[in-house]
């Protein structure tokens, strides 16, 4: 088995790269799973998630949404809504929350009977 020595190695502290070092052999050398090495590559990659909207907080943003639109948007609508005004929330907790607190489209055609 190959070691690192230090002129292979490169960057701060000695850090090594891809280009250098397969990444099977700094697995084996650093003693972790190269699949374990690829999701530790790929949380760093995604942008960093703000904090959580509360339940109580996001029901009042659906509230919101769901008046400015008369009581016309549904579920899927308010979600598309939230998202625009740049709320990260699921489409099934947006469902589930507009249930739970009987928030539900405004039906004018059932209003009318037509004779």
């Amino acid at each position: 088995m190959r070691t690192p020595t230090s002129s292979h190695k490169s960057g701060v502290h000695g850090v090594l790269t891809k280009k250098q070092w397969s990444v099977s052999l700094q697995c084996e050398t650093l003693g972790v799973s190269s699949s374990g090495y690829h999701q530790h590559f790929a949380r760093q990659a995604k942008p960093h998630q703000g904090k959580p909207v509360s339940n109580k907080a996001l029901l009042v943003h659906i509230k919101a949404a769901h008046m400015e639109s008369k009581a016309e948007y549904g579920w899927p609508r308010v979600w598309k809504e939230l998202t625009v005004r740049g709320i990260a929330v699921g489409k099934e907790r947006i469902r589930k929350l507009m249930k739970l607190h009987g928030i539900k489209v405004c039906d004018l055609h059932t209003s009318f009977q037509l004779k």
